[in-house]
């Protein structure tokens, strides 16, 4: 796990940086952008998002030692960000809802068609993130 989680949260972590020495592009919907980026910028290891579905599949008392120790640190870099955005939330709103964007990603990650749709509507990773995307920072920019 740690040689796959290794490069998501350096890239991760690098885009954040990008976007904080240009403060005026911070935006929430940047900062998901930025947190998203390993699956879009089309140098994921394919195995990747097998492996978290595995991993979820997995009792809690098992994996969540290795989660916390791979993301935790990536994840609480990403909530300090959102805060001064999301002034109305108190941080253990923001934390909860960061914690619905991450189950969000992981699912789309293990399924990136909605049910129903034909292989032909199928869009490509990128498009789906970018739908995703748009969710999830109306979800965490939905008032308490």
């Amino acid at each position: 796990m740690h040689a796959r989680a290794t490069p998501v949260n350096a890239c991760r972590l690098a885009a954040l940086a990008r976007l904080e020495e240009h403060s005026e592009h911070l935006t929430a919907a940047a900062i998901i952008e930025a947190f998203f980026q390993p699956f879009t910028n089309g140098e994921l290891d394919e195995s990747l998002p097998r492996m978290m579905g595995r991993i979820f599949g997995e009792p809690q008392a098992l994996i969540r030692p290795m989660l916390e120790q791979e993301f935790k640190p990536t994840t609480e870099r990403f909530i300090k960000a959102l805060q001064p955005l999301l002034p109305d939330l108190d941080q253990e709103t923001l934390q909860w809802r960061f914690h619905f964007v991450i189950g969000a990603m992981i699912h789309l990650l293990a399924n990136s068609t909605p049910l129903g749709l034909t292989q032909a509507d199928r869009k490509t990773e990128t498009q789906a993130f970018q739908r995703l995307q748009k969710f999830v920072v109306a979800g965490l920019q939905s008032p308490v």
